[in-house]
């Protein structure tokens, strides 16, 4: 009888150990810290959310000091947008989610492309793209999907060499 009340007992201190407190005065003084805009949700959120939120803290913990600070921006800026432009964020993000690897690598290459333009030509293409009608955009998005990715790589060198040639 004593082994099995032993082992009983040895169970459920091993699972009290691996199940995390995540009661707020629990949290270290760095964590409470770094979730202190949670803090008056905390008490009403899942089990889980407050899990991962722990985890991430502990992810941002371990950055580098220009790392916190590019989360931070990156954040902030999060934070001053509107509610739509938020919608419209996580709906770009579920479709690419949706891609397949090799698409999500395509969508990655041409992002690296775009951010090593100079400003000047991000906004030029940017301003462009703004002024096509809904329908000009749909008729640029298709004909880019039916090339092949050699195709799109000529694309792009070609619209390299136009710019440097102005």
């Amino acid at each position: 009888m004593k082994p099995i009340l032993i082992l009983l007992l040895l169970c459920g201190l091993c699972s009290a150990v691996g199940a995390a407190d995540t009661n707020w005065s629990s949290l270290s003084a760095e964590q409470q810290s770094l979730l202190a805009p949670l803090k008056d949700k905390w008490p009403r959120m899942p089990q889980e959310r407050r899990e991962k939120l722990l985890q991430r803290a502990q992810q941002y913990a371990a950055l580098p000091v220009e790392q916190r600070a590019q989360v931070r921006e990156r954040f902030a800026r999060w934070q001053a947008l509107k509610p739509e432009e938020k919608l419209q964020l996580r709906a770009n993000f579920q479709r690419f989610q949706q891609l397949s690897p090799e698409e999500q690598a395509e969508v990655k290459q041409r992002w690296a492309w775009f951010k090593q333009l100079p400003p000047s030509e991000q906004e030029a293409l940017r301003s462009k793209w703004r002024s096509l009608s809904p329908e000009q955009r749909k008729a640029i998005r298709q004909k880019i999907r039916a090339m092949s990715p050699e195709q799109r790589q000529k694309a792009r060198e070609r619209l390299i060499q136009r710019r440097l040639n102005k």
